[in-house]
């Protein structure tokens, strides 16, 4: 259930990357060993390689430790994700971020780096995503 209820779905982390209007020349993936998060992450792969064909997309769901996941959160030029340990690896780091909240805690009091700068609600209704754009900090 966790993630179907708070993982977003790929047009969203597609319209997140483009937003940055950048050429990156790789996407790394990177979560636990869940069998939901593998599966979901390797569906995430197919899909960005299919959108974005010049661009190397790297899949290291279950293949890093904390320390591993937290180094190339540190050297990524952007961070997307969800408001989860990683996403706080994100801010520690000051990596440039779009953290997705979807659940009971207020976002805006969760923003402790200067290039988190945009955060952002997930809800999910009725079939339908939503993803609502609390803040902007500049």
């Amino acid at each position: 259930k966790y993630q179907k209820e708070f993982r977003p779905d790929f047009k969203t982390v597609e319209r997140l990357i483009i937003k940055q209007k950048k050429d990156f020349l790789s996407i790394l993936i990177i979560g636990g060993s869940l069998k939901k998060e593998i599966e979901y992450n390797l569906k995430l792969e197919y899909f960005l390689e299919c959108k974005f064909k010049d661009c190397k997309i790297l899949n290291y769901t279950s293949k890093l430790n904390l320390d591993q996941s937290s180094d190339l959160i540190a050297q990524a030029d952007y961070y997307i994700g969800i408001n989860n340990g990683m996403g706080n690896v994100s801010q520690m780091f000051n990596t440039n971020s779009t953290i997705i909240y979807c659940g009971p805690e207020k976002p805006t009091i969760r923003k402790f780096s200067e290039k988190a700068d945009t955060l952002y609600f997930w809800i999910r209704s009725h079939n339908n995503v939503y993803l609502i754009k609390l803040h902007t900090y500049s």
